[in-house]
């Protein structure tokens, strides 16, 4: 066969094919809603000859393969604009693989090489699948616009699950850190690794004309990913030791986050009490990742930070903020103390934006100061329950003014009960007196009494929360309550 004539008629067919789909397409819309029905034939069999321009398009490739052409291959499906719409939608899954290794640097015949080799590989896939009697998948020229030189790449939609396997085999043999896969009813996609680790995720998938970095078409499409920033409900935290915290991560294939005893050292030592405190840690999953970790060790009666760390891949998606926000949570009535190393959260006041006030390190233990002499952080900050309405009697007095429900009345009257030293709960005898309770506990007591005031929705939370608060088994004072009644 003429490799010339071969040539030019796989572009006129494409070029026809294409030119009596806009054609049909004109024509129905001339004659209008009454007449297409006699023109829905003509328009059917050019979208059919499209489905099947692909095995036209793969016996050509092959030929000219047997035949050493050497040029940079582009599929047929990269030149139908509505076909790469339709097959980013919901409905279909997508791979994107490249065909060079990372950031590195190649000339122009190798990067065509690369691509020419992994639509070979590609190809002999889904002719694999074809000779089984298995469902092929769509395989979409395009060129990776990442924060290195442009790659070749290839979208491939709607590959079976049975060849997944292969897939990965293939970024494996072509060196990639990872390929992103979007699943059937998914809008964003996840970054895999060839191992099958999921290293990213993005939540969106956008046609993007001014995007930094895209997928990008023949057609002048640029596909781009946008990542998700998180909110309370798109994670699950888990309490665990500090040992479980860096087990949880390390058992998914991340090895960056470290104990304190191992990261300590240039301030504090690494067998200090900021670094062997006993500590609470709470990991952030989605699903079943670990994506961030924030915790808390309790010494004598206050609370020093033990750090948080946001999993590469994750950062700048407001997970730092939220894991701020639980350990606020978690504290209680304590004062947590924190050293922040990190220069550029004391720049941009990452705490202090949270209500962290100035570290007042006199108010530490002895020990505790003697540790921190000579040590040099960006910033020091601590942070205590503290309502700005002022106190509970003075609301009360603006809230005579407001329409008050059953739940609000019965708010008002639990909070007046623990305030004169009655105790509102079943089972009195468990707990103790607001007046012979700690500062600490007395704190967080009225904090949340005032702040459920306003805020119904979080009362059910501080109930709870304010049983532990009095209750006898947990109150290092209740000695005192007892003897003021005689022991009996």
């Amino acid at each position: 066969m003429d490799i010339d004539k071969l040539k030019a008629n796989r572009k006129e067919v494409r070029d026809v094919v294409f030119r009596g789909l806009e054609l049909s397409d004109k024509v129905k819309k001339i004659v209008g809603k009454d007449y297409e029905m006699y023109f829905d034939g003509l328009n059917y069999g050019f979208k059919y000859a499209l489905k099947y321009m692909q095995n036209y398009d793969v016996a050509i490739d092959d030929y000219l393969e047997d035949n050493e052409i050497n040029k940079k291959q582009t599929t047929l499906p990269a030149f139908d604009k509505k076909g790469i719409k339709r097959n980013v939608g919901k409905k279909n899954s997508n791979v994107f693989i490249a065909a060079k290794e990372g950031n590195k640097v190649f000339s122009k015949k190798e990067l065509s090489d690369f691509s020419d080799a992994l639509l070979k590989d590609l190809t002999k896939l889904n002719k694999n699948l074809r000779m089984n009697n298995k469902k092929q998948f769509t395989i979409t020229s395009a060129t990776g616009n990442a924060e290195w030189e442009l790659e070749p790449s290839f979208m491939l939609t709607n590959v079976p699950e049975e060849a997944m396997p292969m897939i990965f085999k293939l970024a494996k043999k072509y060196k990639q850190d990872s390929i992103a896969v979007s699943n059937k009813n998914e809008t964003g996609a996840s970054f895999v690794t060839p191992e099958g680790k999921v290293t990213d995720k993005y939540k969106k998938m956008v046609f993007d004309a001014n995007a930094l970095y895209s997928t990008d078409f023949p057609t002048g499409q640029r596909l781009t990913f946008k990542k998700q920033t998180y909110t309370e409900s798109d994670i699950t935290f888990k309490e665990m030791s500090e040992d479980g915290a860096v087990k949880a991560f390390q058992d998914d294939g991340y090895f960056d986050y470290q104990k304190r005893s191992m990261r300590y050292g240039p301030n504090l030592s690494k067998d200090s009490i900021w670094a062997t405190a006993p500590a609470r840690m709470f990991v952030a999953f989605d699903g079943e990742t670990p994506v961030a970790v924030c915790g808390m060790a309790k010494y004598k009666n206050i609370l020093l930070g033990a750090g948080i760390h946001t999993r590469e891949g994750y950062k700048r998606r407001g997970l730092f903020g939220l894991c701020v926000e639980k350990i606020i949570k978690e504290k209680g009535g304590n004062t947590i103390y924190i050293n922040v190393a990190n220069p550029k959260l004391a720049e941009m006041k990452s705490f202090r934006k949270r209500g962290f006030t100035d570290m007042k390190v006199e108010e530490l233990p002895e020990e505790i100061q003697e540790e921190l002499e000579g040590t040099k952080y960006p910033d020091q900050v601590q942070k205590w329950i503290k309502s700005n309405n002022g106190s509970w009697f003075g609301l009360l007095k603006s809230d005579i003014r407001k329409k008050r429900d059953k739940a609000r009345m019965f708010w008002v009257k639990m909070g007046n009960q623990i305030l004169q030293d009655k105790i509102p709960f079943s089972e009195p005898k468990k707990y103790v007196k607001y007046s012979n309770l700690g500062r600490d506990n007395k704190r967080a007591i009225r904090f949340y009494l005032e702040d459920g005031l306003d805020k119904p929705e979080r009362r059910n939370a501080y109930y709870s929360k304010l049983q532990e608060e009095m209750l006898r088994s947990s109150n290092v004072r209740y000695d005192v309550e007892d003897q003021s009644r005689g022991d009996r």
